[in-house]
């Protein structure tokens, strides 16, 4: 598979992305600012309330919140009177709108290509909108609007952005120039003559299209065909909910899985790696998985036929990949999968690539909904999850492998910003006042993380994949309940050993969706499943228990045995099987303007998920669960089952317009478990502040508040080295010319703030319209870095942030040029040497000192000698994983040590 040079998406254009407010008329943007300016008094009335009011002012300030809650509402009502006077208005943007503030940057997508749009440039040829007015929208998406004599109209919103209240505007011009090659010749009217579709998923289906992608550029859509999913029922106990009385029904019954909802198949010669596949109306994963083989091997019938009936010859017409009905939106709008080949062609269509299976895979965080579920916890067992959070910050000040692992500086990540690059080629910058600052931030965060349940554990995010041999034994085979290679209860991950029990996850985790399974790595599963993932089995409900499809979803897949323990004594305890409600179908209509800003009105005003998923919290963590009685147990969790049930049916709202309506006495019940305040550890976890939240109750995550304690770092380790900042440079002896500076430092008290990428969406387009005024100056930009860096780390400023976004690539290579090629650090002071042998760690003056208690041992996976503690029995892996390995050992004798005193306490109890 060929893709562009760079790999990773980064490549991004800059768009403007506007308010309902930009687009006022004169009198409408006098009504706003009076209302804005009442309603700036309102919000310091409310700051006044929380700082507390003398008895004497109590009836001065009530009248004066009065008076300006009533000008607010006078002069909404006028602005909303105003807003529908005309409601056939064509709005004009003014150029004085189009400010710098309001510049985002996006990731390259088919619509960007398709437009012509160049990487790094500015270009009002789309505009985001969001919305604050629903009439300014509805206007808006119904007439279009004018901006620099360009009809502007609307073109989509993904499901992302309706959630966000965004909208995607375009040039008319535009769009007729490039929708065919977007709609792949389907355009509006051909579907409303084929029955319609609902308006929100025809949205959801355009906007793939302006997903963030990587040219396929040797795709061939001739070499694809499109089959039937692959379904069956199974056979599973379920709590089975009625949506229009809310009962609940403990029954076994057949449930129907589709088990390539959303996945298809390509050959291990194109890809040995899944990833996530973008066409126009097509969408899905597509997973490695050699079928041709499989036909030669099983001398099976090579011929399968296609969602149209057509017969198609894998062999023969050299399919390379085979998508599944499901990835195909449209599928019902076209006659045969040759028509959609002909106009994929003559269209210029594209083909892209997202979310590309990584080579990495770090040890993942678990977080507070899936440790809330757990509600069986001891003391012990809290001590042992809290541990390897708690040993990263106690590391922080002395440990320059931690150090590193949480400024992202590790050779496995794929996507190194020039710091992380810099630290890894560099570790003496450690003691820089700038990396100290960053250090102190990062810790903070880390010490919020944890607090909010945001735990380290030994597991891993990846894909999840259904048995694709299953699947092809149906598909080439025809046996219609095909055996697999998975039974019910088994999965397959090789980043996992064998024959281990794992906890599978998924968010939102709502209910007990803990889903513990086996992993079968025996050698069939190990010649077919030759990724990353995790494949499920096809005779497992498991997709019911964790609500996923295999589209892209990823697992949390936790290896830790004490809390793969934890997780299945808290499912066997209460009897936890798979939650069951029969969804409702979105009904199709002819698309108009009108209906298309109907639908995502539905979802702007329906689309709060929110709310339920912060009750089911509040049940988990105000609930006594160790104390209350088996049927109070029985009614909460049953309360949280109806909850989750409406999540889901509030999700499909927008689409389906249903939503279950509510039994009074279902209401009154679940109001009685939802009235307190949110947990308390959502201060950390949402950032609520101390009035939206309980006091600190007795769950585990409100008791991390009070294990989790932040101390101020105070550097120590022994092997940092010594950093000397000309290293940075190319020129050490550069003059200083104090134009630069006077520049650099106004651009910095400018944009400081902004550089942030979770505060703000425009960074990269901030960064290169500083470089571009710097590199103005008439010096070269190496030139320009050596006279910042000499300024900057002279002077010791911890603000460096600009500097390294700007000018981090020329630092990188003033590093690579400037290190002693082959030069390491020496474990023991940190000295900076060349090694003679790739076994030396340590310098020459500290060979002699040399400790005693270490040995050379070989890996077994590259036959690399490492050197570990003496004390370890075990083969290590080659240095690059060491510390992962040295890890998963400490993790293990810590499971050990907590299963002798578990067996220790049994016996204490069996004798008395």
């Amino acid at each position: 598979m060929k893709k562009k040079s760079n790999g990773a998406l980064s490549r991004q254009v800059h768009i403007f992305s506007l308010e309902t407010g930009c687009f006022y008329t004169e009198k409408e943007e006098q009504l706003h600012r009076r209302m804005a300016r009442y309603m700036k008094h309102k919000s310091t009335l409310r700051s006044a309330d929380r700082d507390g009011y003398d008895a004497p002012c109590t009836e001065k300030y009530k009248a004066l919140c009065s008076h300006v809650n009533k000008k607010i509402k006078d002069y909404k009502a006028l602005l909303s009177e105003e807003l529908v006077s005309d409601p056939s208005i064509v709005r004009t943007l003014p150029k004085e709108k189009l400010t710098d503030t309001r510049i985002i940057s996006v990731f390259e997508s088919a619509l960007t290509r398709a437009a012509d749009m160049k990487t790094g440039e500015l270009t009002t040829d789309i505009m985001v909108v969001q919305t604050y007015f629903y009439n300014v929208i509805k206007q808006l998406i119904t007439n279009g609007y004018y901006h620099n004599g360009e009809k502007y109209v609307y073109f989509t919103s993904s499901a992302g952005q309706i959630r966000t209240k965004k909208t995607v505007f375009i040039k008319e011009r535009l769009l007729n120039k490039i929708e065919p090659s977007l709609v792949c010749g389907l355009s509006r009217q051909m579907i409303n003559e084929g029955g319609g579709i609902n308006a929100n998923k025809y949205l959801a289906y355009l906007a793939l299209s302006n997903s963030a992608t990587e040219p396929w550029t040797d795709f061939d859509i001739r070499k694809c065909i499109v089959v039937p999913d692959f379904e069956t029922s199974v056979r599973c106990s379920v709590d089975f909910i009625h949506d229009d009385t809310y009962k609940i029904e403990r029954k076994e019954m057949d449930v129907p899985i589709p088990h390539t909802d959303g996945c298809g198949m390509i050959l291990p010669r194109l890809s040995r790696k899944n990833f996530m596949v973008r066409l126009p109306w097509m969408k899905g994963l597509l997973a490695s998985f050699d079928f041709v083989r499989f036909i030669r091997e099983h001398d099976a019938s090579p011929v399968v036929t296609d969602i149209y009936g057509k017969q198609w010859n894998i062999l023969t017409d050299r399919i390379q990949v085979i998508f599944t009905e499901s990835q195909f939106k449209m599928s019902r709008f076209y006659t045969s999968w040759e028509q959609y080949q002909r106009s994929f062609e003559a269209c210029g269509c594209q083909a892209g690539i997202c979310n590309m299976e990584e080579d990495y895979f770090p040890d993942a965080t678990i977080n507070y909904q899936m440790l809330q579920t757990l509600t069986d916890i001891t003391e012990e067992e809290a001590a042992y999850l809290i541990r390897p959070s708690l040993h990263t910050l106690e590391k922080l000040s002395s440990d320059k492998k931690t150090i590193l692992r949480v400024f992202g500086a590790v050779p496995g990540n794929p996507d190194k910003t020039w710091l992380q690059q810099a630290l890894l080629l560099y570790p003496e910058m450690i003691t820089d006042e700038y990396i100290r600052a960053r250090l102190r931030e990062i810790k903070k965060s880390l010490v919020k993380e944890y607090r909010s349940g945001k735990l380290e554990i030994y597991g891993k995010y990846t894909f999840i994949v259904p048995d694709l041999y299953a699947f092809c034994e149906r598909l080439f085979l025809g046996i219609r309940e095909p055996e697999g290679l998975l039974g019910n209860g088994d999965v397959c991950c090789r980043l996992f050993p064998g024959g281990r029990k794992l906890d599978c996850l998924r968010s939102p985790h709502l209910y007990r969706e803990h889903a513990v399974r086996l992993n079968a790595r025996n050698e069939a599963c190990a010649r077919w499943f030759t990724t990353n993932a995790l494949y499920t089995s096809s005779h497992d409900p498991i997709s019911k228990m964790l609500q996923f499809d295999v589209d892209g979803d990823r697992s949390l897949v936790v290896a830790d045995p004490v809390f793969v323990e934890i997780a299945e004594r808290n499912m066997h305890m209460d009897d936890i099987v798979p939650l069951y409600y029969e969804m409702k179908k979105a009904r199709p209509a002819p698309l108009t303007p009108e209906l298309l800003y109907e639908g995502i009105n539905a979802a702007y005003r329906g689309g709060n998920i929110g709310r339920y998923s912060n009750s089911i919290s509040k049940i988990f963590n105000f609930v006594d669960w160790s104390r209350a009685s088996k049927e109070k147990k029985q009614e909460a969790l049953n309360v949280i089952k109806l909850l989750c049930m409406e999540n889901n049916f509030c999700i499909d709202m927008a689409k389906t317009q249903y939503m279950p309506d509510r039994p009074r006495e279902i209401d009154a019940l679940i109001r009685t478990y939802t009235s307190q305040k949110l947990p308390h550890f959502f201060l950390y976890a949402k950032d609520k502040t101390e009035s939206q939240v309980e006091p600190g109750g007795g769950s585990f995550v409100d008791r991390l508040e009070t294990c989790i304690r932040y101390r101020p770092i105070r550097l120590a380790g022994k092997n940092f080295g010594k950093f000397t900042y000309t290293k940075l440079m190319c020129r050490p002896r550069i003059q200083i010319d104090e134009q630069v500076i006077a520049a650099y430092s106004r651009l910095n008290r400018k944009y400081h703030f902004r550089l942030n990428p979770g505060s703000a969406e425009n960074v990269d387009y901030i960064i290169g319209s500083v470089r571009q005024e710097l590199l103005g100056l008439n010096y070269s930009e190496t030139e320009v870095c050596d006279m910042l860096v000499k300024h900057l780390y002279r002077k010791k400023t911890p603000h460096k942030e600009l500097l390294w976004q700007c000018f981090g690539h020329v630092i990188v290579d003033n590093l690579k040029h400037n290190l002693p090629e082959g030069s390491i650090q020496c474990e023991i002071c940190g000295a900076r040497f060349v090694p003679a042998s790739p076994n030396q760690k340590y310098c020459l003056d500290c060979r002699t000192i040399r400790p005693a208690d270490t040995k050379t041992i070989t890996c077994v996976d590259c036959g690399c000698a490492v050197e570990v503690d003496a004390k370890d029995t075990k083969t290590c892996r080659c240095s690059l994983h060491r510390a992962e390995h040295q890890k998963k050992l400490r993790q293990e004798q810590n499971r050990r040590a907590y299963e002798k005193r578990r067996q220790i306490q049994q016996a204490a109890s069996a004798v008395t």
